[in-house]
């Protein structure tokens, strides 16, 4: 049943849900072979940019958030950069979870045949002196997330994503997204 009534959710259940579309290119097109969900949280460091007010006009309000609002750190760059490292022509689209009917459109989301595959995260070596590591352990992230595709697809495995040895906390912070 279909709701009728806009009920805001209690500000700790609001968030962003971060949608990687995963394109390909065969037979001269771009396909999409399905999309990744993740979950962030609003925190005091992220949250939607402000807009000021004289630039506030009709599209605002009526396209409000705007892709260019949300925000992105490290931690989505990293995401969004492992799918890019296999399919170049992925592509991130934002969603606010902020009421009952947002939560309804991420559940349509997820309305479709699931392929789980690996997400891996491993620290980045290029350009490093290799002697310099000897004796160090580095973290690594693997995640199996979900695929949602339209057809059957059968082609990911597992995707690499690869950070800077200097951010030794972002496999923390990268725990802290919640794949659905």
């Amino acid at each position: 049943m279909e709701p009728h009534v806009i009920e805001f959710l209690p500000i700790e259940e609001m968030r962003i849900v971060k949608q990687i579309i995963v394109m390909t290119h065969s037979n001269d097109r771009d396909i999409s072979l399905g999309y990744i969900l993740y979950e962030r949280k609003f925190t005091e460091e992220y949250k939607l940019k402000e807009t000021p007010e004289e630039e506030r006009d009709f599209s605002y309000y009526l396209e409000y958030p705007k892709q260019d609002t949300f925000p992105n750190d490290n931690i989505d760059d990293l995401i969004l950069q492992a799918f890019r490292n296999q399919y170049p022509k992925s592509i991130l689209r934002n969603h606010s979870v902020l009421c009952n009917i947002d939560v309804r459109n991420i559940e349509t989301l997820k309305n479709r045949p699931v392929e789980q595959f690996f997400l891996e995260i491993t620290p980045d070596f290029s350009g490093t002196d290799i002697y310099s590591l000897a004796g160090k352990s580095f973290d690594i992230y693997q995640k199996e997330i979900n695929l949602y595709a339209d057809f059957k697809i059968g082609t990911i495995n597992r995707v690499f994503g690869y950070y800077d040895l200097n951010d030794r906390n972002i496999i923390e912070r990268i725990r802290t997204v919640n794949f659905i």
